[in-house]
């Protein structure tokens, strides 16, 4: 990633298929736009709230 979304952004692994990172962030509309944005490629591990809005926004927009 090029750019930080957040300053507690903090890299936990990286290969070339993918990145995994961690952020201590607010549960807010506009960090689930940013996280759509980034199309059904972006899994969200934690919280499981979060998790499951972000599967149901892609399924909903990619069926």
């Amino acid at each position: 990633m090029s750019y930080l979304l957040h300053p507690s952004q903090r890299l936990v692994a990286a290969t070339e298929a993918a990145i995994c990172m961690r952020l201590t962030v607010y549960d807010t509309h506009e960090l689930g736009m940013e996280l759509l944005s980034y199309g059904p490629e972006v899994a969200v591990l934690a919280p499981a709230g979060l998790r499951e809005w972000v599967r149901e926004m892609h399924t909903a927009s990619y069926s």
